[in-house]
Protein backbone atom coordinates (compact mmCIF):
# COMPACT_ATOMS: atom_id res chain seq x y z
CA UNK A 1 0.00 0.00 0.00
CA UNK A 2 2.96 1.69 0.81
CA UNK A 3 4.90 1.95 -2.40
CA UNK A 4 1.55 2.60 -4.27
CA UNK A 5 0.77 5.76 -2.47
CA UNK A 6 4.52 6.96 -3.48
CA UNK A 7 4.71 5.81 -7.01
CA UNK A 8 0.82 7.42 -7.08
CA UNK A 9 2.04 10.72 -5.53
CA UNK A 10 5.27 10.54 -8.04
CA UNK A 11 2.89 9.70 -11.06
CA UNK A 12 0.72 12.44 -10.49
CA UNK A 13 3.02 14.77 -9.81
CA UNK A 14 5.07 14.14 -13.14
CA UNK A 15 1.17 14.05 -15.20
CA UNK A 16 1.05 17.45 -13.50
CA UNK A 17 4.02 19.18 -14.67
CA UNK A 18 4.41 17.24 -18.40
CA UNK A 19 1.97 19.11 -21.14
CA UNK A 20 3.92 17.02 -24.15
CA UNK A 21 6.17 14.00 -24.24
CA UNK A 22 6.60 11.01 -22.22
CA UNK A 23 6.63 9.46 -18.58
CA UNK A 24 8.74 6.39 -17.56
CA UNK A 25 8.00 4.03 -14.75
CA UNK A 26 10.51 1.62 -14.34
CA UNK A 27 11.45 -1.15 -11.79
CA UNK A 28 14.49 -2.28 -11.77
CA UNK A 29 16.48 -5.30 -9.25
CA UNK A 30 19.77 -4.24 -7.96
CA UNK A 31 20.53 -7.17 -6.06
CA UNK A 32 19.88 -10.10 -3.65
CA UNK A 33 22.11 -10.34 -0.36
CA UNK A 34 21.18 -11.57 3.24
CA UNK A 35 18.01 -13.24 2.24
CA UNK A 36 16.49 -9.93 0.81
CA UNK A 37 15.85 -8.46 -2.39
CA UNK A 38 16.66 -4.67 -3.22
CA UNK A 39 14.71 -2.39 -5.64
CA UNK A 40 15.16 0.48 -7.81
CA UNK A 41 12.17 2.96 -8.46
CA UNK A 42 12.36 5.38 -11.17
CA UNK A 43 9.96 7.94 -12.56
CA UNK A 44 11.13 9.65 -15.16
CA UNK A 45 9.32 12.73 -17.41
CA UNK A 46 9.85 15.11 -19.83
CA UNK A 47 8.08 18.05 -17.84
CA UNK A 48 9.29 21.26 -17.52
CA UNK A 49 12.13 20.29 -14.77
CA UNK A 50 13.21 22.09 -12.04
CA UNK A 51 16.38 24.18 -11.25
CA UNK A 52 19.20 22.04 -9.60
CA UNK A 53 19.52 24.73 -7.11
CA UNK A 54 15.75 24.58 -6.01
CA UNK A 55 16.19 20.43 -5.81
CA UNK A 56 16.38 20.50 -1.94
CA UNK A 57 13.47 22.72 -1.09
CA UNK A 58 10.71 20.68 -2.91
CA UNK A 59 10.59 17.96 -0.47
CA UNK A 60 10.09 20.84 1.84
CA UNK A 61 5.75 21.21 3.29
CA UNK A 62 4.29 23.50 0.65
CA UNK A 63 6.87 24.21 -1.29
CA UNK A 64 7.16 24.18 -5.04
CA UNK A 65 9.75 25.22 -7.61
CA UNK A 66 8.32 29.05 -7.81
CA UNK A 67 5.30 31.03 -7.45
CA UNK A 68 4.66 31.23 -11.00
CA UNK A 69 4.92 27.51 -10.85
CA UNK A 70 2.10 27.63 -7.81
CA UNK A 71 -0.32 29.96 -9.65
CA UNK A 72 0.04 27.97 -12.96
CA UNK A 73 -0.36 24.32 -11.79
CA UNK A 74 -2.05 24.73 -8.27
CA UNK A 75 -1.87 22.19 -5.68
CA UNK A 76 -0.60 22.36 -1.97
CA UNK A 77 2.98 21.12 -2.80
CA UNK A 78 2.27 18.36 -0.11
CA UNK A 79 2.78 15.55 -2.49
CA UNK A 80 6.47 15.24 -2.62
CA UNK A 81 6.98 15.49 0.82
CA UNK A 82 4.31 13.02 2.25
CA UNK A 83 6.54 10.95 -0.28
CA UNK A 84 9.82 11.77 1.37
CA UNK A 85 8.15 10.86 4.50
CA UNK A 86 6.85 7.38 3.47
CA UNK A 87 10.22 6.78 1.70
CA UNK A 88 11.91 7.33 4.93
CA UNK A 89 9.53 4.85 6.69
CA UNK A 90 11.38 2.15 4.60
CA UNK A 91 15.02 3.21 5.42
CA UNK A 92 15.21 5.13 2.63
CA UNK A 93 15.34 8.34 0.69
CA UNK A 94 14.18 10.19 -2.70
CA UNK A 95 17.11 11.41 -5.18
CA UNK A 96 16.28 14.25 -7.54
CA UNK A 97 17.92 14.63 -11.20
CA UNK A 98 16.63 17.31 -13.21
CA UNK A 99 17.19 20.90 -15.04
CA UNK A 100 14.74 23.01 -16.69
CA UNK A 101 13.09 22.26 -19.68
CA UNK A 102 14.74 18.85 -19.37
CA UNK A 103 12.27 16.82 -17.50
CA UNK A 104 13.07 15.05 -13.99
CA UNK A 105 13.88 12.07 -12.76
CA UNK A 106 13.55 10.67 -9.20
CA UNK A 107 14.35 7.62 -7.29
CA UNK A 108 14.61 5.82 -4.80
CA UNK A 109 15.76 2.23 -3.75
CA UNK A 110 13.99 -0.04 -1.11
CA UNK A 111 14.96 -3.36 0.20
CA UNK A 112 12.31 -6.30 0.42
CA UNK A 113 12.62 -9.64 2.96
CA UNK A 114 12.43 -12.53 0.27
CA UNK A 115 9.28 -14.34 0.58
CA UNK A 116 9.78 -18.18 1.52
CA UNK A 117 6.20 -18.97 0.52
CA UNK A 118 6.41 -20.70 -3.11
CA UNK A 119 2.02 -20.68 -3.17
CA UNK A 120 2.31 -17.14 -4.00
CA UNK A 121 1.20 -16.85 -7.52
CA UNK A 122 1.50 -13.31 -9.46
CA UNK A 123 -1.88 -12.51 -11.29
CA UNK A 124 -1.87 -13.45 -14.95
CA UNK A 125 -4.40 -12.79 -17.39
CA UNK A 126 -4.37 -15.98 -18.42
CA UNK A 127 -6.52 -16.84 -15.31
CA UNK A 128 -9.21 -14.42 -16.67
CA UNK A 129 -12.13 -15.50 -19.25
CA UNK A 130 -12.22 -12.08 -20.62
CA UNK A 131 -14.87 -12.96 -23.03
CA UNK A 132 -17.00 -12.47 -20.02
CA UNK A 133 -16.52 -8.56 -20.23
CA UNK A 134 -15.76 -8.18 -24.01
CA UNK A 135 -17.59 -5.15 -25.02
CA UNK A 136 -19.19 -4.77 -21.76
CA UNK A 137 -19.13 -0.59 -21.02
CA UNK A 138 -18.04 0.50 -17.85
CA UNK A 139 -18.12 3.95 -16.91
CA UNK A 140 -15.22 4.33 -14.32
CA UNK A 141 -15.28 7.39 -12.09
CA UNK A 142 -12.48 8.65 -11.03
CA UNK A 143 -10.38 11.92 -10.12
CA UNK A 144 -6.98 10.66 -10.30
CA UNK A 145 -5.11 10.40 -13.58
CA UNK A 146 -2.44 7.47 -12.45
CA UNK A 147 -5.41 5.13 -10.56
CA UNK A 148 -7.27 5.79 -14.03
CA UNK A 149 -4.40 4.68 -16.36
CA UNK A 150 -3.95 1.68 -14.03
CA UNK A 151 -7.91 0.98 -14.07
CA UNK A 152 -8.27 1.38 -17.92
CA UNK A 153 -5.09 -0.92 -18.68
CA UNK A 154 -6.53 -3.89 -16.82
CA UNK A 155 -10.28 -3.50 -18.21
CA UNK A 156 -9.05 -2.98 -21.72
CA UNK A 157 -6.89 -6.23 -21.55
CA UNK A 158 -10.09 -7.86 -20.52
CA UNK A 159 -11.64 -6.07 -23.79
CA UNK A 160 -13.89 -4.40 -21.88
CA UNK A 161 -15.22 -0.93 -23.56
CA UNK A 162 -13.91 1.82 -20.83
CA UNK A 163 -14.96 5.59 -20.54
CA UNK A 164 -13.76 7.60 -17.67
CA UNK A 165 -15.43 10.86 -15.44
CA UNK A 166 -13.06 12.93 -12.94
CA UNK A 167 -16.06 13.66 -10.85
CA UNK A 168 -19.73 12.88 -9.64
CA UNK A 169 -21.26 15.78 -11.94
CA UNK A 170 -19.79 14.77 -15.22
CA UNK A 171 -20.42 11.39 -14.22
CA UNK A 172 -24.02 12.12 -14.14
CA UNK A 173 -23.78 14.18 -17.57
CA UNK A 174 -22.29 10.81 -19.07
CA UNK A 175 -25.17 8.35 -17.66
CA UNK A 176 -28.23 11.03 -19.13
CA UNK A 177 -26.95 10.31 -22.84
CA UNK A 178 -24.70 6.94 -22.74
CA UNK A 179 -25.90 3.69 -21.25
CA UNK A 180 -23.52 1.14 -19.42
CA UNK A 181 -23.11 -2.04 -18.13
CA UNK A 182 -21.23 -1.18 -14.65
CA UNK A 183 -20.46 1.71 -12.80
CA UNK A 184 -16.73 1.69 -10.65
CA UNK A 185 -17.29 4.57 -8.59
CA UNK A 186 -14.14 6.41 -6.20
CA UNK A 187 -15.62 7.97 -3.18
CA UNK A 188 -13.86 11.02 -2.66
CA UNK A 189 -13.64 13.73 -5.17
CA UNK A 190 -14.12 17.03 -5.39
CA UNK A 191 -17.41 18.78 -6.76
CA UNK A 192 -19.49 15.81 -6.04
CA UNK A 193 -18.11 12.70 -4.43
CA UNK A 194 -18.90 8.62 -5.32
CA UNK A 195 -21.70 8.85 -2.24
CA UNK A 196 -23.71 11.85 -3.42
CA UNK A 197 -23.01 10.78 -7.03
CA UNK A 198 -24.25 6.58 -6.06
CA UNK A 199 -27.45 8.81 -4.32
CA UNK A 200 -28.67 10.83 -7.10
CA UNK A 201 -28.37 7.69 -9.56
CA UNK A 202 -30.41 5.82 -7.66
CA UNK A 203 -33.20 8.39 -7.67
CA UNK A 204 -33.09 8.82 -10.89
CA UNK A 205 -36.17 8.94 -12.78
CA UNK A 206 -35.31 6.06 -15.51
CA UNK A 207 -35.83 2.96 -13.59
CA UNK A 208 -32.67 1.01 -15.72
CA UNK A 209 -30.06 3.55 -14.60
CA UNK A 210 -31.41 3.37 -10.88
CA UNK A 211 -30.60 -0.93 -11.06
CA UNK A 212 -27.21 -0.17 -13.07
CA UNK A 213 -24.29 -2.11 -10.84
CA UNK A 214 -21.85 0.22 -8.93
CA UNK A 215 -18.45 -1.27 -6.99
CA UNK A 216 -17.29 1.60 -5.17
CA UNK A 217 -13.40 2.02 -5.46
CA UNK A 218 -12.30 3.01 -2.03
CA UNK A 219 -9.18 2.84 0.58
CA UNK A 220 -11.62 2.70 3.70
CA UNK A 221 -10.55 -0.44 5.51
CA UNK A 222 -13.09 -0.49 8.61
CA UNK A 223 -15.88 -2.82 8.38
CA UNK A 224 -18.65 -0.46 9.14
CA UNK A 225 -17.77 2.34 6.64
CA UNK A 226 -18.04 -0.54 4.16
CA UNK A 227 -21.18 -2.02 5.34
CA UNK A 228 -22.35 1.74 5.04
CA UNK A 229 -21.44 1.66 0.90
CA UNK A 230 -23.61 -0.88 0.62
CA UNK A 231 -26.45 1.10 2.66
CA UNK A 232 -25.68 4.06 0.33
CA UNK A 233 -26.55 2.45 -2.65
CA UNK A 234 -23.35 0.39 -3.82
CA UNK A 235 -23.65 -3.03 -5.09
CA UNK A 236 -19.93 -3.63 -3.66
CA UNK A 237 -16.59 -2.35 -3.26
CA UNK A 238 -13.44 -3.08 -3.29
CA UNK A 239 -10.41 -1.91 -1.68
CA UNK A 240 -7.75 0.37 -3.42
CA UNK A 241 -5.04 -0.77 -4.25
CA UNK A 242 -6.97 -3.27 -5.98
CA UNK A 243 -6.07 -6.85 -6.64
CA UNK A 244 -6.77 -7.44 -10.48
CA UNK A 245 -8.68 -11.15 -9.67
CA UNK A 246 -10.62 -9.63 -7.27
CA UNK A 247 -11.74 -6.85 -9.55
CA UNK A 248 -12.53 -8.43 -12.56
CA UNK A 249 -14.34 -11.24 -10.32
CA UNK A 250 -16.90 -8.63 -9.03
CA UNK A 251 -17.43 -7.13 -12.21
CA UNK A 252 -17.65 -10.50 -14.17
CA UNK A 253 -20.34 -10.90 -11.12
CA UNK A 254 -22.28 -8.05 -11.60
CA UNK A 255 -22.02 -7.97 -15.52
Amino acid sequence: TRISQILNNLVSNAIKFTEEGFIDISIQKLKEENERIYIRFEVVDSGIGIAPEKHHTIFDSFSQANSDTTRKYGGTGLGLTITKKLIELHNSQIFIESEIGKGSTFYFDISFELSKDKSLQIASFDNFDSNKLKNKKILLVEDNPFNQLIARKFLEKWYAIVETADNGLLALEKLTVNKYDLILMDIQMPEMDGIETTKAIRKHRDISLQQIPIIALTAVAMENDKEKLLKDGMNDYISKPFNPNELFKKIAKYI
